[in-house]
């Protein structure tokens, strides 16, 4: 019975677990208390009548529960209307037959019903019918649109936690295209690097280990330091700086610190991957800017390197991991993130901005 009770969706705490049932409790308790509070304050309620009105008022209890529990769960809520309506008229001459039953136990005395005779300003007792009918529908209908709210409730959170779930899965599906596609190009470069100079294929080999170090062990939550994300670029960044020579026209700006904060993992990676896989020639080597910065509560990456004739797979290549990236941005900062990707005059322009997550 505590999993329907209240709107929240189960916990495993029996905390969350309990206050439900103390919310319904309290609230049966204190018409009860009411009710005697009532009956000591005027002579005109006898004792006979407190003890009809908790009597009702466990009757009441009884209607709601299973109305809640048992005839909206395998009736109204699986659209057998007829049968719930065939049901919900029973309960009410039940709780009629109830009314009758109470008010035979425990008439009213003879004093208070000289009262109330005697006492113009004093209406006569409502007919017993009229009374369970009033009672039972106002009983049905807050049953049922708490019930309703609360189904409706569930079944959103439900919808929620499964778009939550998707995404989840989606975007670990996006992130593990990353990582292959990253370890492939990036033992490519130290392979070209193995025969023309030894000594930078193995200071590759040590950035590359640095490397591995993050992603397996510092990047696998769904956020990260700043810091170390703009660290790892950094060491990525050395690494493919081993293969060009020091007069190649790659200029890197990127702050010696940045502020606290976190980010999603891997989001710099493809779009600087790209720079150096499809813009660096040697035979014609042009100027390639590659920025990192702060503008408020946003970190910016510009890219900036020219454009080289390439063959459609590689074309293809670079749009996926492109892609990638937006897919994801639009995943992690729906309506808050700036992707902006333009060609002109042989060079190719990659900006992209997202929100910084901050503490306190």
């Amino acid at each position: 019975m505590n999993k329907w009770l209240g709107f929240q969706p189960a916990q495993t705490g029996s905390k969350s677990r309990l206050i439900p049932v103390l919310a319904h409790v309290s609230v049966w308790a204190g018409l009860s208390v009411f009710f005697w509070t009532v009956a000591n304050k005027d002579a005109f309620f006898s004792a006979n009548w407190l003890i009809r009105m908790n009597l009702s008022l466990a009757v009441s209890a009884f209607l709601f529960y299973t109305n809640s529990l048992i005839l909206i769960p395998r009736f109204l809520l699986r659209r057998k209307w007829l049968v719930y309506s065939v049901l919900v008229g029973l309960l009410i001459a039940f709780l009629i037959g109830c009314g009758f039953l109470i008010e035979d136990l425990f008439p009213e005395p003879l004093k208070a019903r000289a009262l109330a005779g005697s006492d113009p300003h004093r209406p006569g007792r409502p007919p017993v019918v009229f009374f369970g009918i009033f009672n039972s529908l106002m009983v049905l209908g807050i049953s049922t649109s708490l019930t309703l709210i609360k189904t409706w409730y569930r079944e959103e959170q439900n919808r929620l936690d499964a778009e939550r779930q998707k995404l989840s899965g989606e975007l670990l599906a996006l992130r593990n295209q990353v990582h292959p596609h990253f370890f492939f190009n990036t033992l490519n470069n130290i392979h070209s690097l193995i025969d023309i100079d030894p000594e930078r294929a193995r200071l590759a080999v040590l950035e590359l280990s640095k490397l591995m170090r993050y992603l397996l062990y510092e990047s696998e939550g769904n956020r990260v330091p700043l810091e170390k994300e703009v660290a790892f670029l950094k060491n990525y960044l050395r690494l493919m700086r081993l293969r060009l020579t020091d007069e190649f026209p790659v200029s890197i700006r990127i702050p010696d610190e940045v502020s606290s904060g976190w980010i999603s993992p891997m989001m710099f990676i493809p779009v600087v991957e790209n720079v150096f896989k499809y813009g660096i020639s040697y035979s014609d080597p042009g100027p390639v800017l590659i920025e990192l910065k702060e503008e408020g509560d946003r970190v910016v990456l510009s890219t900036e390197n020219p454009v080289f004739l390439r063959d459609r797979e590689e074309d293809s290549r670079e749009k996926i991991g492109l892609a990638n990236v937006r897919r994801r941005l639009q995943l992690l900062y729906p309506g808050n993130h700036q992707l902006v990707i333009r060609e002109e005059n042989h060079r190719f322009y990659v900006k992209l901005a997202f929100p910084v997550e901050r503490h306190g």
